[in-house]
């Protein structure tokens, strides 16, 4: 509030001329990464600004890495599913949170899985049983997102995005229910409950 009440009191002292420039500055509260992207090539002063305003919403992520705070807001909305836009590399902040998988009819898929790293579409979880890797990540089928559970590069399990986020999901980790199996003999699918690490017994 301070800085808009700071921001008039400039443009009234500069005039009608700068009414335009104060008008795109406290836009800046409302535009994704990518239009501050490309505001911020118009002039030094949109610029200035762009980087302010993707600095205060990446210190409320309590991010540090070194980035530019455009294109670290930028990896913030990917990991969220924001893939409209430039692509950026995302820097590693492993989630606290793990998963955990019951009820699968492959039973060497059901266990605890952790954020082990991320992709170019968000997190990914991992598990490892009797010398196999398990995966749970977000992979494109044509024009499609979904998640996928796998055995090594085998996948087992899948979930349709689109349809589950008005279900029970929490943006970016893998739905609760609604899991399919790849082949009949893998049935039933898995349901999947986040845990805290902190507060798990």
């Amino acid at each position: 509030m301070a800085e808009d009440a700071k921001l008039a009191a400039d443009s009234r002292r500069a005039g009608s001329s700068a009414s335009g420039l104060l008008a795109l500055k406290l836009a800046t509260k409302y535009m994704s990464a990518t239009d501050m992207g490309l505001t911020s090539r118009t002039c030094r002063e949109m610029r200035q600004a762009c980087e302010r305003e993707s600095k205060r919403r990446c210190l409320e992520m309590d991010f540090d890495r070194h980035y530019s705070w455009t294109k670290l807001l930028r990896a913030s909305e990917m990991v969220c599913g924001e893939l409209c836009g430039p692509r950026v590399p995302i820097p590693v902040q492993c989630s606290t949170r793990s998963v955990l998988v019951n009820n699968a009819g492959y039973q060497p898929v059901n266990g605890e899985y952790f954020n082990s790293g991320m992709c170019v579409n968000g997190r990914v979880f991992t598990r490892t049983f009797q010398g196999d890797t398990y995966i749970m990540r977000k992979l494109y089928s044509g024009n499609q997102l979904f998640w996928y559970l796998s055995r090594n590069s085998i996948q087992l399990y899948w979930a349709n995005i689109p349809f589950m986020e008005s279900a029970m999901v929490e943006v970016g980790y893998p739905p609760v229910r609604g899991w399919g199996a790849m082949r009949e003999e893998l049935r039933p699918g898995p349901v999947m409950q986040l845990r805290d690490r902190e507060t798990k017994r």
